[in-house]
């Protein structure tokens, strides 16, 4: 069973710290595999790429299909440096269980058969952690609303200056022209869209 890692945009500092981790990280997917492939009567489970670019409040991720025909498991690689036992333990047990379910059962999400393979692996099947961690990049997002009696419209600033310029842009359920959200007035008595701010994984 092959192990592929890939390593995006990591520091010298990190690199080091990851070699080390690396190998918990490893050990606990190999482990839990040999398990679930004696378990359910299985030759082999596909092994995953094992990915530390996860950023943000989530601790883990299991990512399966798509064009390319994706399987892997994405690390955080903060949670795993400050909580490395429980991470190791836990959060690793926690996404290979989506792995092996979706392997074995066809199963998503935190379903019935997802908790069937964490009870399998004595974890309990709690769906998130408690990990103090750093958010993600925060994106600046502008508010317009449109026809819609209960609808809000949340755009970029690169569309947000374009429709301050003149563009038109409309809502796709019902046709109508966005306008912004104001908060306040330009000097020419123009208005300007109300910022807010959601996390760059959100979008």
């Amino acid at each position: 069973m092959g192990v592929c890692y890939i390593l995006l945009n990591v520091s010298k500092t990190k690199m080091n710290n990851m070699n080390q981790l690396k190998p918990l990280v490893e050990n606990r997917v190999l482990d839990l595999m040999a398990e679930a492939e004696q378990r359910y009567n299985l030759n082999e489970i596909r092994f995953p790429k094992i990915l530390f670019n996860l950023k943000g409040k989530c601790g883990g991720q299991f990512v399966s299909g798509g064009p390319k025909d994706r399987w892997d498991l994405r690390i955080n690689m903060e949670a795993l440096t400050k909580y490395t036992d429980h991470y190791v333990k836990e959060t690793i047990g926690h996404e290979v269980a989506h792995l092996v379910a979706k392997a074995v059962f066809g199963a998503r999400h935190h379903d019935y058969l997802w908790k069937r393979v964490m009870r399998d692996y004595g974890l309990a099947p709690t769906r998130c952690h408690t990990y103090d961690l750093t958010p993600a990049r925060r994106v600046e997002k502008f508010e317009y609303k449109c026809g819609c009696l209960t609808r809000t419209h949340k755009v970029g600033k690169k569309v947000h200056n374009k429709i301050q310029m003149g563009m038109r842009y409309t809502c796709s359920k019902c046709r109508c022209k966005l306008v912004s959200l104001s908060s306040s007035a330009g000097p020419d008595g123009s208005t300007f869209a109300r910022p807010s701010f959601m996390s760059s994984s959100t979008l």
